[in-house]
């Protein structure tokens, strides 16, 4: 009886001429599928990266819209307390007016900008879109 040659018989039967040649591609395979693999990662951290710096722009650009907003901020309320002091200063000047100022200029510590009014771009100093802040009672602002 003749057997039949090893590879017919579903074994891959390779002589060890042939497992040599194909260990090398393997190797190869995995290799590249390991290079694959970091290319896929360093896209990945370079997309993250871009991403990272996506937001540090927007939060620098926050934080300098928000800083003009405290400057002309802190201007109205030099400018409202000087009002108030003048019209201390004046002999005749009416009480009603000095009060007026006074919640005017407690209204702007208390960060009440412009009568606490929801606003989109104030048109004082453009600035707090959209601002919900607690308003000044009308009787305050009427004075």
């Amino acid at each position: 009886m003749v057997t039949p040659p090893p590879a017919s018989r579903g074994s891959p039967g390779l002589s060890p001429p042939q497992l040599a040649a194909e260990k090398p591609a393997s190797q190869h395979d995995g290799a590249r599928a390991a290079l694959l693999a970091l290319r896929e990662e360093h896209v990945r951290l370079r997309e993250a990266n871009l991403k990272l710096r996506e937001r540090e722009l927007n939060k620098r650009q926050e934080i300098d819209s928000l800083t003009v907003a405290r400057d002309l901020t802190a201007k109205e309320l030099a400018a409202v307390q000087e009002d108030l002091e003048e019209s201390k200063q004046e002999p005749g000047a009416e009480p009603r007016a000095a009060e007026r100022a006074g919640a005017e200029a407690g209204a702007l510590q208390r960060g009440d900008l412009h009568g606490g009014e929801k606003t989109r771009g104030c048109p004082l100093c453009g600035a707090h879109q959209g601002a919900d802040r607690p308003s000044v009672p009308a009787a305050q602002r009427a004075g």
